[in-house]
């Protein structure tokens, strides 16, 4: 089965996602917005099997609308944009994510997870996009913490172009500043 967007497909996920960025930029997060600036790892540090060398830039854009805060963790809807410079083609992705997080079992930490659903767009092609993700923050300060993230993810660019099946791993590394 391919994971290729038909174009009117592609046009009827643009709807809800357009929706959403509204709802956005017209609501305010119960209790904090956060912004996260993160980078592959792996292709910082080591490259990978298909040319990437060491440096190579995948840039991850995350921000956070934070619930309340409840007995000991708070929910939040993520929105994560992504854009890569790979070899054989630019890879970006707009991904929606709500997510818990859990914040007060451990002090400084917090431990996050969640269902990811979006679009990636590569090789002039669109495809949906799921997966999960979890993130383990470690609090600088009130405002500021150092993070890692994973993900796993269904990447249609990948499975048409090279037959991979299941769910790709990535693992970022990042900060995340706190606004409010």
């Amino acid at each position: 089965m391919k994971d290729k967007l038909t174009k009117k497909q592609r046009w009827i996920w643009l709807i809800p996602i357009a929706i959403i960025l509204t709802a956005i930029n017209e609501c305010k997060a119960q209790d904090n917005v956060s912004i996260g600036v993160y980078q592959d790892a792996r292709l910082l540090f080591l490259g990978d099997e298909r040319g990437n060398k060491p440096g190579t830039i995948d840039a991850k854009l995350e921000i956070s609308l934070q619930g309340y805060q409840l007995n000991g963790y708070y929910f939040s809807i993520n929105t994560q944009i992504e854009y890569a410079n790979l070899k054989g083609g630019d890879y970006s992705s707009l991904l929606i994510i709500p997510n818990w997080t859990f914040n007060q079992q451990i002090e400084n930490i917090e431990l996050s997870g969640g269902i990811v659903t979006g679009l990636i767009h590569r090789w002039k092609q669109s495809y949906f996009t799921y997966g999960l993700s979890g993130d383990l923050s470690y609090k600088l300060s009130d405002k500021l913490k150092l993070s890692a993230l994973g993900q796993l993810i269904k990447r249609g660019d990948l499975s048409d172009r090279w037959n991979t099946k299941g769910l790709n791993p990535n693992f970022y590394i990042g900060i995340k500043y706190n606004l409010k």
